[in-house]
């Protein structure tokens, strides 16, 4: 169906459990992101739903699911097999030398994989971050 927007945005729901993804749906969110797929320096000590976790609950969920938390170029691949409608990113192009450039490179990896992809960029703290939907399109 259509996406309902909210003064032009999408409304999406960050979930970590089955019972946030069940919340988000029964709320009214257009999407969800759920994490922590991975290990992420972003969140040091919480555990990871790993990519089997990821899978089922993605599996589940009557909305798109981005994953997120510990995503790399290196296994965004493994999480659109996994059911991810896209991913997003933030710590591997944030802590690259040259943020514009890293931004560049995953998206040439990892354009043909995806649907969507999430980039979070600051000019200042992460907590700051602006989240932009790129699409392939």
């Amino acid at each position: 169906g259509a996406c309902r927007r909210w003064r032009g945005f999408l409304i999406g729901h960050s979930a970590h459990n089955r019972d946030e993804v069940r919340a988000a749906s029964e709320g009214g969110a257009d999407f969800v992101t759920l994490s922590p797929v991975f290990p992420t320096e972003s969140k040091p000590g919480a555990p990871a739903l790993g990519i089997g976790a990821f899978a089922a609950l993605a599996e589940e969920s009557a909305l798109p699911v981005f994953a997120l938390g510990g995503v790399t170029a290196r296994n965004a691949s493994s999480c659109i097999a996994a059911g991810a409608f896209g991913v997003a990113v933030c710590g591997d192009i944030l802590r690259a030398d040259d943020p514009a450039l890293a931004h560049a490179v995953y998206w040439r990896q990892c354009k043909d994989d995806l649907r969507a992809l999430t980039i979070c960029d600051t000019a200042n703290e992460l907590a700051a971050a602006e989240c932009h939907a790129l699409t392939g399109a």
